[in-house]
């Protein structure tokens, strides 16, 4: 049993039987789970992008005169592509901001497993945004408005004064808007909404969303609202 990587799902891509049976091999002794598609047109029919894992993509595949089929650019997973010892094709060359790594073949095997534990680290970041935002979607407006200026450090008075709302009514947005986060306090909301190492952040609003008319905004005009 490998408890690390026993939920997680690699995505084999590729027309070489021979190649996916190997690949797959490798990753299921590892404890992987993997399933293999033919063509990039099965694999996109049945792509869950809730399902936590990586693809690994063969570039050698025969793809009707495209070395990568356009619709991979939509997809919110990351992506290992394996080329062949000529360069990368510069159809490819747009994925680099996206694609965890380009393994040049022959490669070895320790260079495949590390590069699928990077894709793997990469998409429980993006699992996890995407966590976090489906909660943060939940929140009314005066929610978010009260959550976003308490996680700056402000009181509830102030909070009040700047919204022209009561006291308790912050305190009762506070509490609700806390227990909708799943979080039992305003530090550990400030740790689920800070931004992880891709970069990648869940905002409460833009200012003009948390300082909408006809309230005043207590927020400087020069602050950055997360």
């Amino acid at each position: 049993m490998h408890p690390t990587t026993a939920r997680v799902t690699v995505f084999l891509v590729g027309d070489d039987h021979r190649t996916l049976e190997t690949l797959g091999s490798l990753l299921r002794s590892v404890g992987y789970t993997t399933k293999a598609y033919g063509t990039p047109k099965t694999f996109l029919a049945d792509h869950d992008s809730s399902v936590h894992g990586c693809v690994v993509l063969d570039l050698a595949m025969t793809l009707n005169g495209l070395d990568v089929p356009q619709e991979f650019a939509g997809i919110d997973r990351p992506i290992i592509f394996l080329a062949g010892k000529e360069s990368v094709p510069a159809s490819v060359e747009a994925f680099r901001g996206t694609a965890v790594d380009f393994l040049i073949e022959p490669h070895k095997e320790t260079e495949l497993l590390g590069a699928v534990k990077a894709a793997v680290k990469r998409d429980s970041h993006r699992l996890h945004f995407l966590a976090v935002a489906h909660r943060v979607d939940k929140l009314s407006l005066r929610e978010r408005q009260v959550l976003a200026l308490v996680v700056r450090g402000m009181s509830n008075k102030k909070i009040a004064a700047g919204l022209g709302i009561r006291e308790t009514n912050v305190s009762a947005s506070r509490e609700r808007a806390l227990k909708k986060m799943g979080s039992k306090s305003v530090a550990e909301v400030v740790r689920i909404m800070s931004k992880n190492e891709d970069g990648m952040n869940v905002r409460f609003g833009s200012k003009a969303d948390i300082c909408s008319p006809p309230l005043s905004c207590p927020l400087r005009a020069n602050s950055r609202l997360s």
